[in-house]
């Protein structure tokens, strides 16, 4: 319940305006992916509950912030004609990223717990790495 709610509120601050001001290119997504990187690394030496959930919360966050501004990249990129399939896509890959992140997950949590912290943020810092490459 807690990590929809922080996907929720990831979500809202995504869509609105503030996040696509911070974007300018590829500013803001760099800046929430590596946010999301360090996060997670964090996660792992965290030892109070409080600074745990803060953590997750951020991470959730940050995540859900960087797919609102990858969305509204995709629609700057394609033209008018392609953009909603290009959209469309897009939520399809992510979606099916979900599902076989998600087993991987917990699958890595239940034989090697500290793995899975590691592949998190190296999937955060890759994404980032992927940005800086195309430049999008």
């Amino acid at each position: 319940m807690l990590v929809g709610n922080c996907g929720s509120i990831g979500e809202c601050c995504g869509s609105s305006e503030t996040s696509r001001a911070c974007s300018n290119g590829v500013g803001g997504s760099v800046m929430f992916l590596v946010s999301a990187a360090v996060s997670c690394i964090v996660l792992y030496f965290a030892t109070s509950w409080y600074l745990v959930l803060l953590l997750a919360f951020f991470f959730v966050c940050f995540i859900a912030v960087s797919s609102s501004l990858l969305n509204s990249s995709v629609v700057d990129i394609f033209p008018t004609r392609l953009r909603a399939m290009a959209v469309c896509l897009t939520l399809m890959a992510g979606r099916t990223g979900v599902v076989g992140g998600s087993l991987m997950i917990g699958a890595l949590i239940d034989t090697h717990c500290s793995l899975a912290f590691v592949v998190l943020s190296g999937v955060s810092l890759s994404e980032y790495y992927v940005l800086l490459v195309y430049r999008l």
